[in-house]
């Protein structure tokens, strides 16, 4: 509620005002202060007239009390008391006898005093004296009474002129000025001149005049900013709301689009902050808020895979196309691509991660399926040189059969026949194990390999395999070289690049040429080998002297289905998959060519810091040993010989040719067996199921798995069916007892 305010009062009354209550406070002290003088000062007069009035009596009524002549003192007592000042007189005698007495009752006395009288030294009575207040009051009074009237006409004097000179020079320019003020505040800035000639007024009106120019130029300030803060409100309204449909468009974008969207915070475990229907869909679950309860290492096939990210990330702070294998809601694995970027806070340290994930399993599938048709191509490439070999070795075993057959019968010495046999069946053996290597359809597994060996094997297998008119050279300037790549990739990549060169010296034939280097990329070829870092790399070269590639294909090669070869001899692949499988490799591959002089294909891998396992030659004189074998087997040929040879070598083997008639055996004395060999494919119990069987009666007896079908086998399936070892078939005598040698010693 709104307090009500006194009217205020003009400053010239209220300046009247005050000067007349300080000149009548200062006239009221003053005239207290006379009259206190004025009194002070008759009373001493008045004292000392007593004095003279009292002595006069004591001496004029000496005599007279002396003689006790009552008519004589009382003639001189009237005469004092006709003087109105006396207010008290009495004469007593020496023997205390009031002789005259006169005391007014109605006039109290200001001074008594009384005085004793003396005759020749001798006491003859009393004189008491006193005087009235009545006349000091009076005369007090009349001094006052004389002092009030100058003072009311100075008091009046003093209003009048004060009145005139505070309207003067006062009133008039205070309401000049509040004219002005009013003026000011009505918005008239302009300034105005003053008609005072008081310096303190005309110092005021310029100070006004200056505060009504600074106000006029803060208004049009302010006016101005006015203007300009409207402008900006319009503009960052419109600027927020641009933002909000930015954002919702935004929103709209991430929940619309088909790769998975994700916030995750940069803890090992990872909470995830936001994600996408996409991204949710991708890994089987219900709802977006069930994704976002759940970890992100939750969602990592190897939760291990998600520390490396990590740290990959704080260390380069973003990832692109990194591929990682997830878990989706059910277990089932799923392939991605995940490009990431880290976002730091004000500090500078890890705030969250933004990431994007692609759902690649069906490109890795159908990547895989191209691989291997491209694989079959050149299989089929390949078949009539393989054919061809085959056909020579088997032409060595039959005549070097015969001829052991007819030297026998003759008594003459056939150990050699046999070695040339087995040269054969271990040439036969090398072929078959790569083909199946080159065809077989795997998972990529990168480990750190030594590329010499891989090149001299693949120029074994094409010596075998490429026509006679084809000669094959090989340059290695290292044969150590380590790359982190998975030898079967390595294998095709050269297996491709050989057998394009061989169809393009068709039909005349010529070199083929296969260069192994190393080499360090400088500057200058970084910028004409794209996509490559600075660094050390590993080149393989394949060149050929065939009919070469026209100019106007260089670029296309390496697109998918372009091809050169006519309808039905190519697929266009071979190429595109190798480009695939280089660039996965963080490598590169470059392609020379002129028309008639031939090509040449440069592939560059990054050279791995590292150690791979490089077999070394080892005797193939198979070792003594002792032991206890359960031999289980359904083809008779390979158990009769497995049996001799064992037992030649000091082993004590018993044979079955089922899984039933193995456990029957074993289940008759269990304790009676230290190693159980068996093959994987048999009717009715395959090796897996009688491994169980065995495990169920004896669980410490070791199990050794022979097999010449290794698809779908690898050591986790292994280690889950409790297998102890594996040997391929065909295998030499020295195989399969290192292998015996090594699960016994395990075994002990």
């Amino acid at each position: 509620m709104r307090q009500h305010l006194p009217h205020p009062k003009k400053l010239s009354r209220s300046f009247i005002n005050k000067l007349i209550i300080t000149v009548f406070i200062i006239f009221c002290v003053t005239s207290l202060f006379s009259l206190w003088l004025y009194s002070y000062e008759s009373k001493k007069t008045n004292m000392a007239k007593h004095s003279e009035y009292l002595e006069y009596l004591s001496s004029n009524l000496t005599l007279p009390l002396w003689n006790i002549d009552k008519d004589w003192i009382d003639s001189i007592c009237n005469s004092f008391v006709k003087n109105e000042i006396v207010s008290l007189l009495k004469v007593t005698t020496d023997d205390g006898e009031t002789i005259f007495s006169m005391v007014s009752e109605n006039e109290p006395s200001l001074i008594v005093d009384k005085q004793s009288i003396l005759y020749n030294d001798l006491f003859v009575g009393t004189v008491e004296l006193g005087f009235t207040k009545r006349i000091n009051q009076k005369s007090n009074f009349q001094m006052l009474s004389r002092s009030i009237l100058p003072m009311f006409f100075v008091i009046l004097g003093l209003i009048i002129t004060s009145r005139i000179l505070l309207g003067r020079l006062v009133e008039k320019p205070l309401n000049h000025l509040i004219t002005r003020m009013d003026e000011i505040s009505a918005g008239n800035y302009q300034e105005q001149q003053s008609s005072f000639n008081h310096y303190e007024i005309t110092k005021i009106i310029e100070k006004f005049n200056s505060m009504a120019k600074e106000v006029n130029k803060r208004e049009l300030s302010l006016v101005q900013t006015n203007l300009q803060l409207e402008s900006e409100i319009a503009d960052r309204m419109e600027a927020e709301k641009a933002h909000q449909e930015s954002e919702k468009r935004y929103q709209q974008l991430v929940e619309d689009l088909p790769v998975g969207v994700f916030r995750s915070s940069t803890d090992y475990e990872g909470n995830y902050l936001m994600v996408n229907p996409a991204f949710t869909k991708m890994l089987g679950y219900d709802s977006d808020r069930e994704l976002l309860q759940c970890s992100a290492k939750q969602v990592y096939k190897d939760p291990g895979m998600r520390k490396i990210f990590l740290e990959m990330l704080f260390q380069e702070g973003t990832i692109q196309g990194l591929s990682l294998v997830m878990k989706k809601k059910q277990g089932e694995p799923i392939d991605v691509l995940v490009s990431a970027h880290l976002v730091k806070n004000k500090e500078g340290n890890p705030d969250y991660l933004d990431g994007i994930i692609e759902d690649v399993s069906e490109r890795n599938n159908l990547e895989r399926q191209i691989r291997q048709a491209q694989k079959m191509e050149a299989i089929g490439t390949l078949a009539g040189g393989i054919a061809h070999d085959f056909n020579n070795i088997l032409a060595s075993i039959f005549g070097f059969t015969e001829a052991a057959k007819m030297c026998h019968a003759e008594g003459k010495e056939i150990e050699k026949y046999f070695d040339e046999i087995l040269g054969a069946g271990l040439r036969a053996r090398s072929l078959i194990k790569q083909m199946l290597a080159f065809s077989r359809q795997t998972d990529v597994k990168r480990m750190a390999t030594s590329v010499g060996p891989i090149i001299k094997e693949t120029i074994k297998f094409l010596r075998a395999s490429l026509p006679a008119m084809i000669e094959i050279k090989r340059d290695f300037s290292v044969i150590d070289t380590i790359v982190w790549a998975d030898p079967t990739q390595i294998h095709q990549i050269l297996m491709n690049l050989c057998t394009n060169s061989a169809y393009a010296m068709q039909p005349q034939g010529g070199t083929l040429l296969i260069a192994l280097d190393e080499v360090e990329l400088e500057v200058d070829q970084h910028y004409r080998i794209r996509d490559l870092a600075l660094g050390r790399y590993m080149k393989i070269t394949v060149m050929d002297n065939g009919y070469g590639v026209k100019p106007e294909f260089i670029d296309k090669i390496f697109d998918p289905f372009f091809t050169t070869k006519p309808r039905g001899e190519g697929t266009g692949m071979g190429l595109a998959v190798i480009h695939g499988i280089v660039s996965d490799m963080d490598g590169a591959i470059t392609v020379s060519s002129s028309p008639g002089e031939g090509s040449s294909f440069s592939v560059y891998l990054p050279v791995h810091i590292g150690d791979s396992d490089v077999s070394t030659s080892r005797s193939m004189i198979p070792l003594q040993g002792s032991g206890k074998i359960l031999f289980v087997d359904d083809e008779k040929g390979f158990l009769v010989s497995g049996k001799e040879i064992l037992e030649g070598l000091g082993y004590e083997v018993k044979t079955a040719s089922s899984g039933e008639e193995s456990l029957l055996i074993f289940n008759e004395n269990p304790d009676n067996f230290d190693l159980v060999i068996t093959d994987l494919a048999m009717a009715k119990m395959t090796g897996f199921k009688l491994a169980e069987k065995l495990k169920e009666t004896k669980s410490d007896i070791p199990v050794i798995l022979c097999t010449g079908f290794s698809a779908g086998i690898d050591q986790s399936i292994l280690d889950h069916r409790e297998i102890n070892d594996i040997v391929m078939k065909p295998l030499l005598a020295k195989e399969l007892t290192d292998a015996i040698q090594r699960v016994l010693e395990i075994k002990v």
